[in-house]
């Protein structure tokens, strides 16, 4: 009896043992001490550059896998999803990325408030600061901005289509009055808007999702141009923090030469050009071709008949 109850107590001992080794050993999280995820980030853009979309996704979803807090591997899920014509997949992908990097700087305000600046005699467009002066502004989220006038003033209450965007203004077509007059807008008429801002840092990681998500945007743009009204949100953020030629990938320790390198900020510019043009905000298309090309500043009459036509002609030169 003794020799049983002893070593059922060694027997004991020795599980304990065991489990107790076992649960120190796996630990609570795996490591990348050897650079394995880094590895499939680097061949994943390898795959891309060389044109097998199929092996890139493979790499980049194994990569996201095994960190799912990896940034750079859900650039390169969304840059290979364009590639394989999955808009919605890579907006997705590219959607992960603020998450990971602290946030998008893109602010997004329905019914924002915003009060009348300048009526113009000469073509009666009506310029409108946003309130409380959140600059600077990104786009449209809705091309339309409600007018809501005072009780006692001769307007109904309508929808203006806006006509152009600045970085602190938003111009829209004149209002008018219940005799189809234009009408000059007072302090007491309210006008509701729904539009995004820029406020905050946009690292370099979250500037090439935003130019991915634009370009993604802008090609489902040709089926719905509601969607060319996310295209300027997110390409115009990448050119509020990388404007200058070639600051996008100015760092690159941060941007590696590999990640897709026709992601710069000239092409972005271009990107978002192309947008405004698409959609009819042909002034806006204009002012970023200057700044593309400033001796292009002669090349364009906005009261010419063949003004819609010059711009076009410009951008298929780009």
């Amino acid at each position: 009896m003794k020799k049983i109850m002893l070593t059922s107590i060694i027997l004991l001992l020795v599980l304990v043992g065991c489990e107790e080794r076992h649960y120190d050993a796996v630990g609570p999280y795996p490591t990348d001490e050897e650079g394995i995820i880094e590895r499939f980030d680097s061949l994943g853009w390898v795959a891309y550059n060389g044109g097998d979309y199929d092996l890139a996704y493979a790499r980049f979803d194994s990569s996201v896998k095994m960190d799912a807090s990896n940034s750079n591997a859900y650039v390169g899920l969304g840059f290979t999803n364009i590639q394989l014509g999955k808009f919605d997949g890579a907006r997705s992908s590219f959607g992960f990325v603020p998450t990971l990097e602290g946030g998008s700087p893109i602010v997004e305000v329905e019914d924002g408030g915003a009060s009348w600046t300048y009526w113009t005699p000469d073509s009666t467009l009506i310029g409108l600061v946003i309130a409380p002066g959140n600059i600077p502004i990104l786009g449209v989220l809705e091309p339309v901005v409600h007018f809501k006038p005072d009780s006692l003033n001769p307007a109904p209450e309508q929808d203006l289509e806006v006509f152009r965007i600045t970085d602190n203004t938003i111009v829209t077509e004149p209002t008018v009055d219940n005799g189809g007059h234009n009408y000059i807008p007072t302090d007491s008429d309210t006008f509701k808007i729904d539009y995004a801002y820029f406020d905050g840092d946009l690292s370099r990681t979250l500037a090439l999702s935003c130019a991915g998500y634009a370009q993604a945007a802008q090609i489902q743009g040709k089926s719905d141009p509601e969607d060319l009204l996310d295209a300027m949100i997110y390409a115009k953020a990448v050119l509020v923090e990388y404007g200058d030629e070639g600051s996008l990938r100015a760092d690159t320790l941060e941007v590696p030469d590999y990640i897709d390198p026709s992601v710069t900020t000239r092409n972005v510019r271009i990107l978002l050009a192309q947008s405004y043009f698409y959609y009819g905000y042909l002034y806006n298309c204009m002012w970023e071709l200057w700044r593309l090309d400033p001796d292009l500043i002669d090349d364009f009459d906005p009261e010419s008949p063949s003004f819609e036509r010059d711009l076009q002609s410009a951008l298929e030169n780009l």
